[in-house]
């Protein structure tokens, strides 16, 4: 009554020109979650058990509430959980997950898409890696199906070091699903369509900038984890909206989905403006070469970076260091690329790639 009665009685006789939502979800059907009128809350993934690859069946206008949950980042809950409590299934570290049964949808999600590896490193690693992929799968959705106008991630951050649905930590230390949003929002978005037949390659501009270089589109066994394909082709795109630059048949591409597409949009300069990967199969069904990863630490105006290089497609790349939080997190490589990372935080005089933990998918699929 509040809600739906006072308070716009209020309002219509004080502000009777302002908006007034009158909660959420709300629209003009009986099912206040309804696909047909006003905003939905998406919980049927994760909190009903529905996995993120089901966000096709969803057709909200808008979504105003919806996530994926993912661990704390290592030195956030290493600070507060002791050694002998940083293993799956202790009583301590499911303590500091307030959901009920979080931390089984946590395993159930993880063993449908990538490898479960009890070892503590591992498990954050692949664990925020799954949270990565949900948010990205659901966000690209919805920017891309023509029907939803927009969405919004629960939650940005948390208040304590827990398994969480935050993008960054109690810590204020980004997580690896936050880079993954940040690509999903930016202005530039590869994205694919796959009507089973073809496979269109699809540039969503969302600002006024031109876009002049070369699409690099490349194949890789999903088999074998090898560079099979690997060509560029010239754009020129002069406005906002949706472009597609080119698409690829089933018929030329490896049998049974043993293939991984990669798409990378450079601009004059050859620097990376967006890029994006497609695959049918499951991550954890995928084989990928042992990762060939050159670092090299680079000193220029008081500050430190990264150089980052591979002789082979490496996938979901994370340089972890006890005292430097990296610029990225959670992307992939490919031959012929250089990638360039910056330190942000507290800077390091003598910063020793001996020193940087190098995480990846492949050191797991190979």
């Amino acid at each position: 009554k509040i809600f739906h009665s006072i308070i716009p009685k209020i309002l219509k006789k004080i502000d009777p020109e302002r908006p007034y939502w009158q909660s959420s979800p709300f629209g003009n059907d009986d099912d206040p979650n309804s696909f047909n009128s006003g905003n939905t809350h998406q919980w049927k993934i994760w909190s009903m058990w529905i996995d993120y690859k089901e966000v096709i069946n969803d057709q909200s206008l808008f979504v105003t509430e919806f996530g994926f949950q993912g661990l704390a980042n290592k030195d956030t809950f290493e600070k507060y959980l002791p050694g002998e409590n940083r293993k799956i299934g202790d009583r301590i570290f499911e303590h500091h997950n307030k959901q009920v049964e979080g931390p089984e949808r946590v395993l159930k999600f993880l063993s449908s898409h990538l490898p479960i590896k009890s070892e503590w490193d591992d498990f954050l690693y692949l664990t925020q890696l799954n949270q990565a992929f949900a948010l990205k799968t659901c966000l690209e959705y919805w920017q891309t199906n023509g029907r939803t106008n927009g969405s919004i991630v629960w939650q940005i951050n948390d208040c304590w070091p827990v398994t969480s649905w935050s993008l960054i930590d109690s810590d204020i230390q980004p997580k690896l699903a936050y880079y993954f949003v940040k690509n999903a929002f930016a202005p530039f978005l590869l994205y694919f369509k796959d009507d089973g037949s073809k496979i269109k390659v699809i540039l969503l501009n969302q600002n006024k900038n031109k876009i002049k270089g070369r699409l690099r589109l490349t194949v890789i066994s999903s088999v074998s984890g090898e560079l099979i394909k690997d060509n560029s082709n010239k754009v020129n795109f002069d406005d906002n909206g949706v472009t597609e630059i080119l698409s690829v048949l089933h018929k030329d591409l490896p049998p049974d989905g043993a293939w991984i597409l990669t798409a990378v949009l450079y601009n004059e300069l050859n620097e990376p403006v967006c890029r994006n990967y497609y695959l049918t199969k499951p991550w954890k069904h995928v084989t990928l070469m042992k990762a060939k990863i050159k670092l090299d630490v680079i000193h220029q105006d008081n500050e430190s970076g990264i150089l980052i290089e591979s002789s082979v497609p490496v996938f979901f790349v994370d340089l972890y260091h006890t005292q430097i939080t990296f610029s990225d997190r959670g992307f992939f490589i490919l031959p012929g690329e250089q990638i360039e990372l910056k330190t942000i935080g507290k800077q390091i005089e003598l910063l020793k790639v001996e020193e940087i933990k190098i995480y990846s998918l492949n050191s797991y699929l190979h």
